[in-house]
């Protein structure tokens, strides 16, 4: 009985550590260079990362036109590798739909009727990382508020609440890795060895949004 309650607390030890662990963009760039074959489904790994910047070459272009046009650095087109890895009609279990993972309350805040329109998303998480930006007047803290959702990044500033998760701690370093091994791949340095193949189906897409936003 000793023995398994000991065990309990050296889980609950370990949790907590992970709870306020955040790697560092080196870090999480080792850890999509990982084999998936050796690595738990959920977790990230290379040829995820590659499936999903494939998917991205449909609307990149389409985000980034939006992104530029409300005044938000390029490199928050990242977002959607982490939050649906680009599959326009992803649904998470807490409810969470698209591109952007709009919650029904944040979209209806945000005037997004339809959470699973590439280009209307886009516009209403534009309108909602420049609100978010505006409240924290730092990069950083909007990301984590929009993982994790402005009360709890509020009572994190006012250390009050619980401590903050793992995830949102490390929101902001996983999407500079992210932005990092994009770089690479569009320079063509291939120092990180990743290599995405879009499909005729995201080029014709892309030539879509190409005439589009003309």
């Amino acid at each position: 009985m000793k023995k398994l309650i000991y065990i309990a607390i050296i889980v609950f030890l370990l949790l907590a550590y992970k709870e306020s662990q955040a790697y560092t963009p080196d870090q999480w760039v080792e850890l999509y260079q990982r084999d998936c074959k050796e690595v738990s489904e959920i977790m990230v790994c290379k040829q995820k990362l590659e499936e999903s910047l494939s998917r991205a070459f449909s609307n990149r272009l389409m985000i980034l036109y939006y992104l530029k046009k409300h005044d938000i650095p390029s490199w928050i087109a990242t977002i959607p590798v982490i939050e649906s890895e680009y599959k326009i009609g992803a649904i998470s279990k807490s409810g969470a739909v698209g591109l952007w993972q709009f919650m029904p309350a944040t979209a209806k805040e945000f005037g997004l009727t339809d959470r699973s329109n590439p280009v209307e998303s886009t516009k209403a998480a534009c309108l909602y990382l420049n609100s978010l930006h505006e409240k924290y007047n730092n990069w950083e803290l909007a990301l984590m508020a929009y993982n994790a959702g402005e009360p709890r990044i509020d009572n994190f500033l006012n250390k009050k609440g619980k401590p903050l998760k793992f995830e949102t701690l490390n929101y902001y370093p996983q999407i500079m890795a992210l932005q990092r091994i994009i770089e690479d791949i569009t320079t063509g340095s291939n120092f990180y060895g990743f290599s995405p193949k879009p499909t005729k189906t995201h080029f014709k897409r892309y030539l879509v949004y190409t005439m589009f936003l003309k």
